[in-house]
């Protein structure tokens, strides 16, 4: 309750005004968009009895109830925002504690032999996966992306042997990308297989 009721408070209101009071409690996650104007419609009322309500209930007035409402809005975004981070964290030191030293050089001497460098992802990847291209281009690596399933299946099946196929996948089982990858193995293209 944004505004706290007792038995004082509610013998010295009217009905109109425990109505708003009670509107007021009943919508505080909304009131932060609400004005004074839409609780006096909402109650059938007017804004100087709305006025008179929260004074009576000990606040100061319409400012001082969304300045407690805004806050409480805050407070709970900033709880569901730490929670978030905590989860990110949480995912990072896992992908951190997975990946090794000698895999980090492995991929490091890779590059530095690499003819062309080709990246494959689907859905969200793809944004990663794009990401991951312009770093490379920006170093000046020969760099070929695609989220297309078709293109896949033709680039995995020509690579050369001093190419180097990056397939990025959120949960390691997108059909496409599993199929590109089978498809560049059979063909003996794939020297080592990296997954992080």
């Amino acid at each position: 309750m944004i505004i706290p009721l007792d038995s004082e408070i509610i013998g010295n209101l009217t009905k109109t005004e425990l109505e708003i009071t009670n509107f007021i409690n009943s919508h505080e996650n909304t009131l932060h968009t609400m004005s004074i104007v839409d609780i006096a419609f909402e109650t059938y009322s007017s804004p100087s009895t709305v006025s008179r309500a929260i004074r009576k209930c000990g606040l100061n007035g319409f400012n001082e109830l969304r300045y407690r409402s805004g806050n409480k809005v805050k407070s709970e975004e900033i709880q569901s925002m730490n929670e978030l981070f905590n989860k990110t964290l949480i995912e990072a030191q896992a992908v951190h504690e997975r990946i090794s030293l000698t895999d980090i050089l492995t991929v490091i001497q890779c590059l530095k032999e690499a003819r062309q460098i080709s990246v494959f992802a689907r859905g969200l990847t793809t944004y990663v996966a794009q990401e991951l291209s312009l770093k490379l281009q920006l170093l000046d690596y020969n760099v070929f992306f695609t989220d297309d399933p078709n293109i896949m299946q033709v680039k995995a099946s020509k690579l050369k042997e001093r190419d180097v196929l990056f397939i990025l996948s959120l949960n390691g089982q997108t059909p496409e990308l599993i199929s590109s990858a089978v498809t560049a193995n059979q063909k003996g293209k794939l020297r080592d297989f990296l997954l992080l």
